[in-house]
């Protein structure tokens, strides 16, 4: 059973589904702010209205919900079903059917199907997504690249060591659009981040979040990190500090 909290940030006020027991949930109604909202505003630094961000591992949408209040268009991929219904409840209180595009595939390299399996009691974001011989699971596998999308300028990638499989599986669709990405460091990111850096991209130095997030760019946009840096991510995280009643970057 899943209640819901409003959330106060600056993409504005609005309302999100949570459950009962879990990390991310118990964040957000206790704060009453977004989870990982240093991550959010940054991402949301580098966008303009209208523009398309992908949630790969949108778990209960606190990431979708907050960058379609802000003005961008947002494909979500759950292929958890628990944590997908109450997105969907999200989408639907909130009246952004318009801006949410919600899918229940899990996101590979290759075609297969999956089965889903909770590494963490009480932490729903800890859903892990095991591949399986044939036709047994209960979740499709699609590589990105074979969805076609349209343009889009931003994903974010937070699929508990899949990265890699991920990223094998979008690389036409990166290459093309050269999206922000932004992707958990769950300490098998290494890989993924190796074809990253194949297709042109570099690592932000600075990361973001509780787990931490890190985010990578082309090598084109290095040319604006001095900007970014000080106009961007330092204020953000000065900001974030005096919420926190904690010392920030000087």
């Amino acid at each position: 059973m899943d209640d819901t909290v409003e959330v106060n940030s600056d993409a504005g006020t609005y309302r999100l589904h949570v459950l009962p027991k879990d990390h991310i949930s118990g964040i957000i109604r206790r704060t009453g702010r977004p989870y990982e909202e240093d991550l959010l505003s940054v991402i949301s630094s580098f966008l303009g209205l209208g523009d398309v961000v992908v949630d790969v591992g949108a778990n209960i949408g606190n990431h979708t919900i907050y960058w379609a209040n802000r003005g961008f268009d947002v494909v979500a991929f759950e292929p958890y079903e628990d944590t997908r219904r109450v997105l969907e409840r999200s989408i639907d209180l909130n009246g952004l059917g318009n801006r949410v595009s919600l899918r229940s595939e899990a996101l590979g390299a290759f075609p297969g199907r999956a089965r889903a399996r909770q590494a963490t009691s009480g932490n729903l974001g800890s859903v892990v997504i095991e591949r399986v011989d044939g036709l047994e699971g209960e979740i499709g596998i699609v590589p990105l690249d074979a969805l076609h999308l349209p343009r889009f300028h931003a994903v974010k990638i937070d699929v508990e060591g899949a990265e890699a499989d991920v990223v094998r599986g979008a690389e036409r669709s990166i290459r093309r659009w050269r999206p922000i990405v932004a992707m958990e460091a769950s300490g098998n990111q290494d890989e993924a981040e190796r074809l990253l850096e194949r297709m042109g991209y570099r690592r932000v130095p600075s990361s973001f979040g509780i787990t931490p997030v890190v985010l990578y760019v082309p090598r084109l946009r290095d040319l604006f990190r001095p900007f970014v840096l000080r106009e961007i991510v330092v204020p953000r995280l000065r900001s974030l500090a005096r919420r926190l009643g904690v010392s920030g970057p000087r």
